[in-house]
């Protein structure tokens, strides 16, 4: 047992440091597109303080720390979805209104202030930030979606790198949050003592994304490309075009109508 627990910790520090020093690199690189690099980079640096608890547990020392460090499992998915948007479209900029994606984080800092880790609270935050992940989730891809008919439709190139990139990292965290589900359900169960060989595949596989961020960051840090979020698919297009057609149309027919209708009375 003892043995599993050294394997855990020695990978969370090593995942930690990746983290941020990928954040690091994120912060610093060239590139056309800064807001998604630094969203990307925050994105990991929320993550890597969420993962120091592989290997310590002084953060229940410092009881403010332990609060922000478990609410800020709040703040992840948030954070991917303004990437992904930032990595779509160049002309994504943040807003005033955005920071609502941050409101779960400050109520549940707010409760767990006043009334600590009860289990009734924490209950509440697991079940919350399930329901906050799914729907983050659906939305992300629903993002996906439209910028690839939009990419295709408007641009002869067809470069599915940025595309491939992030629909790659969105199926590795789905992955990754299938452990965590997992874990959950064990250890609200008769299967309990499963839970550190669960841990272990959980932090092996958090370093094989940790790793797979570093080598697609180094090798293709033109995936920040995006394309102008004001674009629309060619359907949705047509189809406002047609409404705004036959409004006109009907505007201008009525007018004849009123003519006609003065004319003769």
């Amino acid at each position: 047992m003892e043995y599993k627990l050294d394997f855990i910790q020695s990978i969370g520090k090593i995942v930690v440091f990746i983290m941020i020093l990928l954040s690091v690199f994120l912060f610093t690189v060239t590139t056309k597109n800064k807001l998604s690099n630094r969203l990307f980079g925050v994105y990991l640096l929320v993550i890597a303080f969420d993962l120091i608890g592989f290997f310590t547990n002084k953060t229940i020392l410092y009881p403010n720390l332990h609060i922000l460090k478990t609410a800020s499992s709040l703040l992840q998915l948030p954070l991917f979805y303004l990437y992904v948007l930032a990595a779509c479209y160049t002309n994504f900029k943040i807003k005033k209104g955005h920071i609502l994606h941050a409101l779960l984080f400050i109520i549940f800092v707010v409760v767990f202030k006043i009334y600590g880790f009860t289990h009734t609270s924490l209950m509440i935050f697991e079940v919350v930030g399930e329901l906050q992940y799914l729907g983050y989730i659906i939305a992300i891809f629903l993002v996906l979606r439209k910028y690839r008919t939009v990419y295709l439709e408007n641009y002869s190139n067809a470069n599915y790198a940025i595309y491939k990139w992030l629909i790659q990292i969105t199926v590795l965290s789905c992955i990754a949050h299938t452990f965590v589900l997992l874990r959950w359900c064990l250890s609200n169960s008769l299967y309990r003592e499963y839970i550190i060989n669960l841990n272990i595949l959980i932090s092996i596989s958090v370093l094989l994304i940790a790793v797979f961020f570093v080598l697609k960051a180094l090798y293709q840090p033109e995936l920040f490309t995006g394309v102008n979020i004001n674009l629309e698919p060619i359907k949705l297009s047509i189809e406002k075009k047609a409404q705004q057609t036959a409004i006109q149309k009907k505007g201008l027919e009525n007018k004849y109508l009123k003519k006609l209708t003065t004319f003769m009375n």
